[in-house]
């Protein structure tokens, strides 16, 4: 730890904080990757496994998990450059959107409303064995379904490190 922020170097780390009550069906989350085609799996951010939702890597794939049967997802493997990248998931009701680096990738329906059963949140970590083994950043949780220009804003927030990191400007 340094100041208020976790460092992740890479090597398996994670953060668990105490439950958190975001709510849906509005929300927005995601953060920095040091993306390697080596990754091949482990959680950004999430709360509970399967039960609430998660933003994770899997088998070349960036993957959205909102209640415990639908999964929206990208193929990541062998299309993105080695560096830092950013992963974020949006959720307006019943529709799950991913974006990378700013842009929309892919959309789908996603489960209604799961309860909130109190799960803690999970950074750099899917579930009790699914830690990410690459580097994380900036790491965000919104209690509203961000739009376009505002994932692009966050995007942007990440890369420069400039901005107030608040939703009042987004």
């Amino acid at each position: 730890r340094q100041g208020r922020a976790w460092l992740f170097d890479g090597v398996n780390d994670y953060g668990i904080t105490s439950a958190t009550n975001i709510t849906y069906p509005n929300m927005s989350f995601g953060g920095m990757v040091y993306w390697q085609n080596t990754v091949t799996g482990g959680g950004i951010v999430s709360k509970g496994v399967n039960q609430e939702w998660g933003l994770f890597l899997e088998g070349g794939s960036i993957k959205m998990r909102i209640g415990a049967s639908t999964t929206v997802s990208y193929s990541i493997k062998d299309v993105l450059a080695i560096g830092w990248h950013h992963f974020f998931g949006t959720v307006n009701g019943t529709t799950g959107t991913i974006y990378i680096d700013g842009v929309q990738v892919a959309t789908g329906t996603v489960d209604t409303v799961p309860a909130n059963q109190g799960y803690s949140v999970q950074v750099g970590k899917f579930g009790s064995v699914y830690p990410i083994g690459s580097s994380l950043r900036d790491i965000r949780i919104y209690s509203s379904a961000k739009d376009s220009t505002a994932v692009a804003a966050i995007y942007n927030q990440s890369l420069t490190g400039n901005g107030t990191f608040d939703e009042t400007n987004l």
